[in-house]
């Protein structure tokens, strides 16, 4: 078996590594699940394109979903480790505000952040279009906002289920950060990813109007990119541009889906057409159908190769080999 950048794993019996297909709603299907990036890895480092890149994938995967109902699309193989007894960065850890679940992220930090980058914008768009439930028209739509809430917010965070504030950022840097009782207090995490995430939890918490980006973050252009799309989709019936599909197209195409959302009365009227009215409930439901597809596609269509050694011997092999890697990339 090769590494993602082409090192060769163990193939010794007694060395096994377990490899297994999940979904993004099945990795993270009960909340409680924390990734610690090693001490020696280097921080979050994609750019603008990449980024754009791993969300036009998504909606690529949305469009092929239309005429092949068994479309997928699989981001590639990250490696996780649950043997910590000599990691360092654990043992400092507060076992208080310690995920339930815990891994060691040796690969793939880069797109496992940008997906809780992208899952919590999704997140907020959800958030806000959910205000259209109030309405008595479309009140037994909540359920379905919600569970695609939950499953977003289980990307970018694990719950503690006790105490407040219960939820903290999915993801830490073993060398800057550690999870701690002071969740909600500006400036608790160095790391870019982990901060971002912060302040999203501390918005959704406090009940503020959104989640604030510092223009000077490393993030803000990545954020700005990432709305950038989430405009494209949330307006493609309104668009002449071919950039993603109509609301009535994925309903005519993607109803298989959820039939039960497309039989709603109140989406069947909403998408017969476009509408011009910005405030109107029509519009605001439009924009829901089309960012459903998106968070569908991206929760159950969209996968990783879950690589997760088995013994000690496997698990010092696979670390040999990434800090060869890691080696190389620098030397490059």
């Amino acid at each position: 078996m090769f590494s993602p950048h082409g090192q060769k794993y163990p193939t010794d019996p007694d060395q096994i590594i377990h490899a297994r297909t999940m979904t993004v709603q099945e990795m993270f299907a009960h909340g409680d699940a924390g990734l610690l990036v090693p001490h020696r890895h280097r921080q979050y480092i994609w750019g603008d394109g990449q980024v754009s890149r791993f969300v036009g994938d998504i909606c690529r995967c949305v469009v092929r979903l239309i005429a092949d109902r068994s479309a997928t699309h699989c981001f590639g193989s990250i490696i996780l480790l649950r043997d910590f007894s000599s990691d360092q960065s654990i043992q400092r850890l507060d076992p208080y505000f310690t995920p339930p679940t815990l891994s060691t992220l040796v690969d793939g930090q880069q797109r496992l952040a940008t997906l809780a980058l992208v899952a919590s914008r999704v997140y907020w768009r959800l958030h806000e279009l959910r205000a259209i439930t109030h309405d008595d028209e479309c009140r037994t739509l909540r359920d379905v906002f919600d569970q695609h809430m939950d499953a977003l917010l289980n990307i970018c965070s694990f719950s503690l289920r006790s105490g407040f504030p219960w939820r903290r950022p999915i993801m830490i840097h073993g060398r800057f950060d550690s999870w701690h009782e002071h969740a909600l207090s500006g400036g608790v995490y160095q790391s870019a990813v982990s901060d971002y995430l912060g302040q999203f939890l501390r918005t959704l918490m406090t009940d503020a109007l959104k989640p604030p980006v510092d223009p000077s973050s490393f993030l803000a252009p990545h954020i700005a990119m990432i709305d950038r799309w989430l405009n494209v989709i949330t307006t493609a019936d309104h668009s002449t541009g071919e950039s993603y599909v109509t609301a009535w197209t994925i309903r005519s195409g993607l109803s298989y889906l959820d039939r039960q959302l497309f039989i709603h009365p109140a989406i069947i009227a909403a998408v017969a057409g476009p509408t011009g009215d910005r405030d109107s409930i029509s519009y605001r439901l439009q924009a829901f159908v089309l960012l459903w597809a998106f968070a569908h596609t991206l929760l159950r269509r969209c996968c990783f190769v879950v690589i997760t050694p088995t013994t000690e011997r496997a698990m010092e092999s696979v670390l040999e080999v990434r800090r060869r890697e890691l080696a190389q990339e620098d030397a490059g």
